[in-house]
Parts: C-alpha cells; sequence; structure tokens
C-alpha cells in the first residue's frame, strides 16, 4: 500500500473537521545532477526519462483524490526535489498544516533512501503531522488526540 494514500485519508478527515481546503502535491523527483541552480531558479539540464508530462501528473492526482472521496482540491505538481519544493509550497500557499506520509523504513534503507517525512519535519514552516503507513483513518479513531510535552 501507499502511504501517500493514508496521509491523503488523513489529511481529507483533519480538513472536514477544521473546515480547511485542501491542497494536494506531488513531486516529480529527479536525479540531484540533472539539476543547476537552487531553489525557484533551478534549471534542468536534460529531460528525466521518467518525466511524466503535468498534465498526466494532474490527473493522477485527481484519480488519487476520487479514490479518497477528496472533492474540490487544488492539486500542485512540483517537479524537483522533494523536501525543498514541499517547503516552499508550504511558504507560498501559507499553510497551517502538511500532511506527509512515511514508509516507516529504518536501518540501512532510511539511510540510503532518506527521509522525506523527516526533512519536511525539520524544514517546514508550519505544523506537520506525519502518518506511518499502519495508521487507521483519522474518522476511525476513537480515543482523541495525544499530545506530548517533554521538560
Amino acid at each position: 500500500e501507499d502511504p501517500s494514500l493514508r496521509a491523503l485519508e488523513v489529511a481529507r478527515d483533519v480538513a472536514a473537521v477544521f473546515g480547511a481546503s485542501l491542497q494536494l502535491a506531488t513531486v516529480r523527483a529527479v536525479t540531484p545532477d540533472t539539476l543547476v541552480g537552487t531553489g525557484p531558479h533551478r534549471k534542468r539540464l536534460a529531460p528525466s526519462p521518467e518525466k511524466v508530462s503535468r498534465e498526466a501528473a494532474h490527473a493522477a492526482l485527481d484519480t488519487v483524490a476520487e479514490a479518497v472521496s477528496v472533492v474540490g482540491a487544488e492539486t500542485h505538481v512540483l517537479p524537483g526535489v522533494p523536501v525543498p519544493d514541499l517547503v516552499h509550497l508550504a511558504e507560498r500557499t501559507r499553510a497551517g498544516l502538511l500532511v506527509v506520509g512515511t514508509h516507516g523504513r529504518h536501518g540501512w534503507d532510511r539511510l540510503r533512501l532518506g527521509s522525506v517525512a523527516e526533512g519536511v519535519v525539520t524544514e517546514a514552516p508550519c505544523s506537520v503531522l506525519v502518518v506511518p503507513l499502519a495508521a487507521r483513518p483519522a474518522a476511525a479513531a476513537s480515543g482523541g488526540i495525544v499530545a506530548l510535552h517533554e521538560d
């Protein structure tokens, strides 16, 4: 199963509770050696063979949204590197909450593949809700919210 689907289900439920709008984003990651520059001034040297047209990526987001009963969400297709592009989108849209899914990798896989969720938590200008793949949808939870405070 895809952790981003679980995150989308949770985001849908949280948005419904708070009456908030929902924006969906996907980042079509490219390898760093195909990019030149930083931030919004990045330029691609050569098209990636995995490049998916923006239209196809938007259509895929619409399909995913429909699969989890999300209606009317604005979609964003970000061609680039996931962490800085998601953080920039959150800044640009003045997001109050970012919801990201995680595979929950540990050990060597996490070191080798990195963690988008961890990077977003570290860099985001707003609160971040990280949804593990094993999480139940928020609507199915009956135990309320647990918050941790450490001295």
